[in-house]
């Protein structure tokens, strides 16, 4: 028999309610009428206690600690002498103070024995003593009450709103021993809180196990070609009617036509006088002669909707394939960028605005060139599927921070930044689906198909500028990485938790094909012959 706090002759409140804390921590039933017998055998003086000294908050069984939820044990399951159900508490939020709580370590609490010597209880995972005709642990009541204590807790510190609180508790007393019923009574709490327990993570875990994943390429989002192309056509009618950009009266000679795009004149705005005329009806309103908009006030003032009803009139009257509530949502869009145009008009920007507007070039060239090569690389891939099927699974990691930069130099050419990190063989890939794009614009005879043609970049050893020259993605193949960089220091394999090596290897009609065109900046340069492809 492993030693036990008892009381000899006539024990305090205080011993024994330590009594019976300790035997409620062990799963036993400290109110069954086997215990109490027991006890009274152990040689302890004092009376049976009551129901009121034995508390439902108080000789909960301890909660395992990892067990979910809040814990603080606040419902037990209580038996009379008879086996019936004792009668419910009142319809009122249950509490006990803090310092009522068992404790959560695997210390066992502190005693007093009838000296006054302090000692200790046995150790929680210490085997349960035997005593006569004990029924031992209800394992099925256990869990009821752990449900109970979770349910219970939840309704007292996480719903504040008391008509929610008195309907869960009115389920949770009419269910408190339906196992089946307590789950469902949890899994209401929790949808209503609006969050579900987790299983917390070991402080000793290894941070590797919860690295961040690899960005998955996001392909950009297109507007629909019709809507792009109303959208230049208002913008172009927009300029000629406010004689921002010249239209076709306005050019004289055909070195008129061809000296690239027109020069824009300053924006203007209406005037307030004249504002306070049309409003009055004494001055006329927007006209096709005389169009101008209202830039310094909203988008949809009283002037730019009157304007609005002139300009959809005079361009359906030119484009008549156009719906007039098309026309009229991509002007209003125009005054937004217009409205913006005419606010920075005349200001000088400062440094940090060219810096920003820099970058955020910089920023938009590498988008492009990664969409330009992983829509290239699904063209190969559709072409043929087969020896690409493993590396179609790790191209869709691939993001801007793999990309290269550029910077202007002399002769106005762009030269490309040097991406520390990046593997040789990675480069040279990325070279190849870009040579691979321009293949897919070559009509044959020197000639392209129409639209922008890619920016043009040279190699240099210059350093990245714009993006952190050691920010290289996580959770690429391992021969993705430049070895070099990533032995320069032992963390570097931790924190990128890299996956195993994936042949970048490209079968071998479609890298010739794509090694024509390594060498293409501009139109006028020539793919070489497929002979001449090593």
């Amino acid at each position: 028999m492993e030693d036990v706090p008892e009381s000899r002759g006539e024990g305090t409140s205080s011993n024994r309610n330590e009594f019976f804390l300790y035997w409620s921590s062990q799963g036993y039933n400290v109110m069954d009428p086997q215990f109490l017998a027991w006890a009274q055998q152990q040689g302890h003086g004092w009376p049976r206690p009551s129901v009121e000294e034995v508390s439902d908050q108080e000789y909960l069984p301890l909660r395992n600690k990892n067990d979910l939820g809040v814990n603080e044990p606040l419902l037990r399951r209580m038996l009379d002498s008879e086996g019936e159900q004792a009668p419910q508490p009142p319809k009122q939020n249950p509490s006990m103070p803090s310092s009522s709580l068992p404790p959560r370590t695997n210390e066992a609490p502190p005693f007093h024995d009838s000296s006054g010597v302090d000692g200790s209880f046995p150790h929680r995972n210490a085997d349960p003593p035997q005593f006569p005709n004990s029924s031992g642990v209800d394992g099925n009541a256990m869990n009821c009450q752990r449900l109970q204590s979770e349910i219970a807790s939840l309704i007292n510190l996480a719903i504040p709103d008391e008509s929610i609180k008195s309907h869960f508790w009115a389920l949770l007393n009419c269910w408190q021993h339906d196992m089946a019923q307590l789950k469902n009574i949890l899994k209401q709490c929790y949808q209503y809180i609006g969050i579900m327990p987790s299983i917390p993570v070991p402080l000793e875990a290894d941070y590797e196990t919860y690295a961040p994943k690899p960005k998955l390429y996001q392909a950009p989002q297109h507007r629909a070609e019709g809507k792009v192309e109303l959208a230049d056509m208002v913008r172009q009618e927009v300029g000629i009617l406010m004689k921002i950009i010249p239209g076709d009266d306005d050019i004289q000679t055909e070195a008129d036509a061809t000296n690239g795009p027109p020069l824009k004149k300053p924006l203007a705005t209406v005037s307030t006088a004249t504002l306070l005329l049309w409003k009055k009806n004494l001055a006329e309103g927007p006209s096709v002669r005389n169009f101008v908009l209202q830039l310094d006030g909203g988008i949809r003032t009283a002037w730019n909707k009157a304007a609005a009803i002139v300009f959809c009139r005079y361009f359906v009257a030119k484009h008549a394939c156009y719906k007039v509530d098309d026309v009229k949502t991509a002007f209003m869009t125009r005054i937004t960028q217009l409205r913006r145009d005419f606010e920075r008009q005349g200001k000088e920007k400062t440094a940090e605005e060219f810096d920003e507007e820099r970058r955020a070039r910089r920023l938009a060239r590498r988008d492009a060139l990664l969409d330009r090569r992983v829509r290239a690389f699904q063209i190969m891939h559709y072409s043929d599927p087969a020896p690409l099927q493993t590396l179609a699974n790790f191209v869709k990691y691939l993001c801007i921070d793999c990309m290269s930069g550029d910077e202007s130099g002399p002769e106005k050419k762009s030269y490309k930044t040097r991406v520390r990190w990046r593997s040789h063989e990675l480069a040279e890939f990325l070279q190849l689906l870009s040579g691979y794009h321009f293949k897919l614009r070559y009509l044959g005879q020197g000639k392209y198909t129409r639209g922008v043609f890619p920016h043009a970049r040279y190699a240099s050893n210059r350093p990245e500028s714009v993006l952190d020259i050691d920010g290289a993605p996580s959770g690429l193949p391992i021969n993705w990485y430049n070895p070099g960089w990533v032995h320069e220091d032992a963390g570097k394999i931790k924190a990128l938790k890299p996956q195993p090596a994936v042949s970048l290897q490209l079968p071998e009609d479609l890298r010739r094909h794509a090694a024509r065109f390594l060498h293409v900046y501009t139109r006028k340069i020539q793919p070489r012959n497929i002979s001449e492809v090593v």
